[in-house]
């Protein structure tokens, strides 16, 4: 072998030496810039992170007084498994003993016992009377009446047998037994935002009009509109840094895409059922935990097209503020991304189109799911309890 020859092989190797070492460059600037992102979260909002309509924080705004106390240090969370690597036998949703979960692992709170409405985010109003009022034939008698509140009332009536109070919404027309104890609540709060002015002040004025129509004491707190609509204020500011709704997508490698079929086999493997084109994971009390869809909405999920469709991204979709247990239940969905992307052949991406880190992932578990689940627990209103899941819908 001449010089000259051996010159154009040490060309050669320096050339792909630079092409490997430009190429892990890039890979960590990526890296950067993503992990940047999810460390100041208010500066720019992810695709993978959707809110509705409100800056994306964990802490209540500055300019606004904490509705309630300060958030509890955090514990810090196990490190997630390689997602993608092929694990054989490993491809189950880790088990985790109350001990080892953190403070939002515990279980999550049903329906209050002692009562469904609650001043914390409810306007009550207490009504009594001497003999058993029929709740159902009220809310027809006076549907006109009541159709100003629409959805932000809410009914309760005291079982005086069992003890407890049955909850009657008050998007529902018609219901509702017979009861000497009521309780009538103005949501003061919801994904809509801050109850109207006009409301408050309907509701302080006539349910003691419409009480003494029957012959029943009217109880109201104290405070007027003004205090009230501050409360709700305060109420909608601790929502909304905890409003968070995560969505990852599973999309197909380069040429292939997923099979209808093949979907439809795995969701159902995973006790997944298809409801107006989502498939749906609920648990033993029908409280939904994860779902995901088609992101290409013209072609939604039908059970008589599955045959025949052909996808190329998946979205997984986790509501934090109304799922119990996050942590399981965000590694539980990470689990079943994991077994459609060994099945199918796909895989996670950011938002600049490359592989999601296990780091990224487990930093969002960290900052998106455990921390304000925490602070939900901290302030009496667990992650996917009753009183959450009507805050938050």
């Amino acid at each position: 072998m001449n010089e000259t020859e051996i010159g154009i092989l040490a060309l050669g190797g320096l050339i792909v030496l630079g092409v490997i070492a430009y190429n892990k460059w890039q890979e960590r600037q990526h890296r950067r810039n993503m992990e940047e992102s999810f460390q100041h979260p208010g500066e720019e909002q992810d695709v993978l992170l959707t809110r509705r309509g409100v800056d994306f924080s964990i802490s209540p705004a500055p300019d606004a007084a904490p509705a309630w106390g300060a958030e509890e240090p955090v514990q810090a969370a196990e490190k997630l498994e390689p997602l993608w690597q092929d694990r054989a036998g490993q491809d189950e949703a880790p088990v985790r003993t109350e001990a080892e979960a953190s403070p939002e692992g515990s279980d999550a709170a049903a329906l209050p016992e002692e009562d469904p409405l609650s001043p914390m985010i409810d306007l009550i109003a207490e009504l009594k009377s001497e003999s058993p009022v029929n709740l159902a034939a009220l809310r027809r008698d006076y549907a006109k009446e009541l159709a100003p509140f629409g959805r932000r009332l809410n009914w309760a009536g005291l079982d005086e047998l069992e003890g407890t109070w049955e909850f009657l919404p008050g998007h529902t027309p018609e219901g509702g037994g017979r009861y000497r104890r009521l309780r009538a609540g103005l949501q003061l709060v919801d994904r809509e935002g801050v109850v109207e002015t006009k409301l408050i002040a309907h509701f302080l004025e006539w349910f003691p009009k419409f009480a003494e129509n029957f012959r029943m004491t009217c109880q109201l707190p104290e405070g007027g509109v003004t205090e009230w609509l501050e409360q709700a204020r305060q109420l909608d500011v601790f929502c909304a840094g905890l409003d968070i709704v995560l969505c990852l997508s599973l999309v197909a490698g380069r040429g292939r895409s997923f099979a209808g079929t093949q979907i439809r086999a795995l969701a159902e493997a995973e006790n997944m059922v298809l409801e107006n084109g989502f498939y749906i994971l609920r648990d033993e009390q029908g409280t939904q935990l994860f779902c995901f869809w088609n992101t290409d909405e013209t072609h939604p999920f039908r059970a008589d097209e599955m045959k025949h469709l052909q996808s190329n991204d998946l979205t997984f979709q986790f509501d934090v503020p109304c799922v119990p247990r996050g942590q399981q239940v965000y590694l539980q969905m990470l689990a079943t991304i994991r077994r459609f992307a060994k099945v199918m052949q796909g895989y996670l991406i950011d938002d600049q189109g490359n592989p999601l880190s296990d780091e990224t992932l487990e930093q969002i578990r960290q900052d998106y799911v455990i921390r304000p689940q925490t602070h939900m627990m901290n302030e009496g209103l667990p992650a996917g309890s009753f009183l959450a899941r009507r805050l938050f819908s």
